[in-house]
């Protein structure tokens, strides 16, 4: 599983992958109360083991047989480099077959071994994205709340780590409490105005409640700050488009599709 893939899902997308980081006792008293609302998420009746047991058995033998070779190098791993790599391994493969839910669950395990912000941020995403293609209600709420589980560990350990709290806030998007997300989103904006995954996923918001104005407001904050950001060109075709201005969206849609 590439690090740098997983992390644009927020990014940040969507990746990248999205809380609010306070100072003083009116802001920690604020974070403390987000912090509460995401414990109350219910456990789900979601066993994991048995989902991997399960959807094992309805992947081909060829990679069954993968996935039982990197669980023996896990087992018989006697250092924690070993059980990383085989864990990578599991979690990549995973990844690849399309089971994010599962890939997630090693990304877990990746991270309760080395504990470091990365790891805890790659759980997060992947946890993300298997929240935003999760097929039953019981997945979903599973996901979200391993998702916000292991942000909360990244948090923790690097504050200042922005595309953590935007991954935070977008699995609260996802959740039956869209509003928080969005709040927690508008906080951390108005906290750092320059931020620019901040200011896309408003904007992106904004575009799937149909709010143009506010959409255009957004991605036009990321061109004042990245004239050429390309993400934020890709969106914009679609706003200008619902404004009908076609000469915009036109010379939106030339940065959009530069691979440069």
């Amino acid at each position: 599983m590439n690090t740098g893939t997983t992390q644009k899902i927020t990014i940040a997308a969507f990746i990248a992958l999205f809380f609010v980081l306070y100072y003083g006792c009116e802001k920690t008293s604020k974070e403390n109360r987000i912090l509460e609302k995401s414990r109350e998420i219910q456990s789900t009746s979601v066993n994991i083991e048995q989902e991997i047991a399960v959807t094992k058995r309805m992947i081909s033998k060829d990679d069954q047989t993968d996935v039982e070779s990197y669980q023996i190098d896990l087992e018989e791993g006697s250092s924690d480099e070993q059980k990383i790599e085989a864990l990578k391994n599991l979690a990549g493969k995973w990844y690849n077959l399309g089971y994010p839910l599962i890939s997630g669950h090693y990304a877990e395990k990746i991270a309760e071994i080395s504990n470091t912000e990365e790891a805890w941020g790659m759980a997060g995403t992947t946890n993300y994205l298997a929240l935003t293609n999760a097929s039953s209600d019981d997945h979903r709420k599973y996901a979200q709340e391993q998702a916000i589980s292991a942000l909360e560990k990244a948090i923790s350990l690097n504050p200042s780590n922005l595309d953590h709290q935007i991954n935070k806030a977008l699995c609260f998007v996802e959740s039956d409490a869209p509003m928080q997300g969005i709040l927690m989103l508008r906080e951390l904006s108005n906290e750092h105005p320059d931020n620019i995954p901040a200011q896309i996923q408003l904007g992106r918001l904004s575009m799937r409640t149909n709010q143009w104005e506010k959409a255009l407001e957004r991605f036009d904050n990321v061109l004042s700050l990245d004239p050429d950001n390309k993400e934020a060109h890709c969106y914009l075709v679609d706003v200008y488009k619902a404004q009908n201005d076609m000469v915009k969206a036109e010379k939106s849609a030339l940065i959009c599709q530069n691979d440069k």
